[in-house]
């Protein structure tokens, strides 16, 4: 049995169904998402991906976000989730991601690389792309804190 189970955390549009412009921002977002999610399914390292949706989110959108096996869409707050899913391995990493963030390649093997059996925070130094302008910056967080950051 492996030693632990890497599960990727995003929290896609939970409570936006609450404002005026959720279908436009359903839009937009899932332009946004189509053009990164290929980043995280092409990783090849082991991991399952858990999409938390809102109850209301229209049938065609949850169709084209669950669109490979590693993907798990829940109606559920991630603390939540993690309270009603049994896990076999012994240990957990658990990353957030938002539903606009692009992973290099080799971004999950680096986070595993790093796991060790004891409880510990991975936070990986990274640049940021901004997709709309197409330019890169460096994230420079002096704290652990955001998108990327895993936990042991």
């Amino acid at each position: 049995m492996k030693k632990f189970k890497h599960v990727i955390l995003t929290r896609f549009n939970l409570g936006v169904y609450d404002r005026e412009d959720a279908d436009e921002w359903m839009s937009n977002r899932m332009w946004m998402f189509r053009a990164t999610r290929l980043s995280v399914l092409s990783q090849e390292e082991e991991f399952e991906w858990v999409i938390c949706v809102d109850y209301l989110t229209p049938k065609q959108y949850l169709r084209d976000i669950d669109i490979d096996d590693r993907i798990t869409l829940t109606y559920l707050h991630p603390k939540d989730y993690f309270k009603q899913r049994y896990i076999e391995e012994p240990w957990v990493i658990t990353t957030r991601l938002d539903n606009d963030d692009l992973y290099k390649p080799g971004a999950i093997k680096a986070i595993q690389d790093c796991f060790t059996e004891q409880e510990i925070i991975i936070d990986l130094k990274y640049e940021q792309y901004e997709l709309n302008t197409g330019s890169y910056y460096d994230s420079d967080r002096p704290n652990p804190n955001g998108p990327f950051l895993s936990l042991v």
